[in-house]
């Protein structure tokens, strides 16, 4: 019964969505890929939003009853009671609204399979956006292979018109072959990344310094963005946050600007006012001056990976990961936690698994000789393990706290602030981040 009246919901708002996409004929730009499209997409929302009216979801509501909302700048109700007066809502907003916004800004989820076809049916996108497609990606487990849920996110691809335009990520191999395997005739294909043959190109990438209690502390990174089609070129500076994959948003940013006609003029400013999107690498104080890095949202392999890369890249002499499980992996769940071990051994003194699946890191990065290493079931008991070495809580310490939402490792970060009633908004699930 659940799954009928989801059903009916679903198919009333896709139909509102649908029509009022056809009253207003707004030029939409779609998000896909299972690693990093919310922050593209709010890259994208922040640079278009300096041109005119632009619209786009919030947070990571991303899927068939969420999406529709966003395209009509309804809230997604909070409760199941909620979704009548949406649908209510949604078709008043169709049938009256006389503006609307010149560009959508959609990521779109895919979970399951058939997830994209969904929106197939009723969105024609005029940009679509990949963000990173990893060896292992997160939600495998619901597809029989990492390239069956590629092809579903590319999919969408083919609902394009003529004249639009796909932007891939160029430092990944397996884009660019399956986007074109879904270019209709008549789409143009953009590339941004390190990559030399990107044309929009990054370089330059480093990490930004200042000093708290006469220690060097992260506060930020730069890179330069190229336009090689116009020899545009950009400093963008991104506080707050760390890691050079924080550069791709503003560069797939960049890249929707020269597919809409428009100079990159204007933003690097953008970039420098925009808040970091909640969870994802972001700097905060934690205990004593710690530098604390919140990227508590999700966890996937490759993400896991780069995290603890940025980590042990930095000048602090005690590095503490606190790695919570990694979700929907699949078989590939063992071998995956296993190796996040590993990396885990050579970019942290102290490694701090939370949950089930998180032994596995544990374990092997012991094997690997971290010699201080800590197996826990709750974010609670993993921040009050720092709470109780007080040693820690200096400039000195780096602690990167990751996992899969499910895992819910903001909690860890909220006992860790050093000012929780000033940044407590910071954190994923605030009310003032959702």
């Amino acid at each position: 019964m659940r799954e009928l009246v989801k059903r009916a919901v679903a198919t009333a708002l896709t139909a509102a969505a649908r029509v009022v996409i056809r009253r207003h004929t707004p030029t939409v730009i779609a998000i896909v890929g299972p690693v990093g499209k919310t922050t593209i997409k709010d890259a994208v929302f922040a640079s278009l939003a300096q041109l005119g009216h632009t619209r786009k979801n919030a947070a990571s509501q991303n899927t068939e009853l969420t999406v529709p909302l966003a395209v009509l700048g309804i809230p997604a109700p909070t409760r199941s009671i909620g979704w009548g007066a949406a649908v209510c809502a949604a078709w008043w907003q169709t049938l009256t609204s006389r503006t609307f916004p010149r560009w959508l800004v959609l990521e779109l989820g895919t979970d399951q399979p058939g997830d994209m076809e969904r929106f197939r049916r009723w969105l024609s996108p005029h940009i679509v956006v990949g963000a990173h497609f990893p060896e292992i990606p997160p939600h495998i487990e619901f597809f029989p292979s990492a390239d069956a849920l590629f092809r579903e996110d590319w999919s969408i691809v083919s609902t394009m018109p003529a004249g639009g335009s796909v932007i891939v990520q160029a430092d990944d191999e397996r884009s660019e072959p399956l986007a074109r395997s879904f270019l209709p005739q008549g789409v143009a294909l953009l590339r941004y990344g390190f990559a030399k043959e990107a044309e929009i190109h990054i370089r330059g990438y480093r990490p930004l310094f200042s000093r708290r209690k006469g220690v060097p502390v992260p506060r930020g990174v730069r890179g330069e963005i190229v336009n090689r089609l116009s020899g545009e070129r950009l400093l963008i500076h991104r506080p707050g946050v760390l890691g050079a994959h924080h550069l791709y948003p503003w560069a797939a940013a960049a890249a929707v600007r020269v597919a809409l006609g428009f100079p990159l003029a204007g933003l690097d400013a953008v970039a420098r006012r925009t808040p970091p999107t909640e969870g994802r690498m972001r700097l905060l104080e934690g205990k004593g001056g710690m530098v604390l890095i919140d990227d508590s949202y999700n966890a996937s392999p490759v993400a896991v990976r780069a995290a603890l890369k940025t980590l042990a890249s930095l000048p602090q002499s005690r590095k503490i990961a606190i790695l919570g499980d990694m979700l929907e992996l699949g078989e590939a769940t063992a071998q995956a936690h296993t190796a996040i071990g590993e990396h885990a051994a050579q970019s942290a003194s102290c490694v701090i698994a939370v949950g089930v699946r998180a032994r596995r890191i544990a374990q092997q990065a012991q094997r690997a000789g971290c010699r201080q290493v800590w197996v826990v079931t709750t974010a609670h008991e993993a921040a009050n393990l720092v709470l109780s070495h007080p040693q820690w809580h200096t400039p000195h310490t780096a602690v990167l706290v990751k996992g899969s939402r499910g895992i819910h490792l903001e909690a860890a970060v909220r006992l860790l602030l050093a000012h929780p009633h000033r940044d407590e908004h910071l954190l994923v699930g605030s009310k003032r981040s959702a």
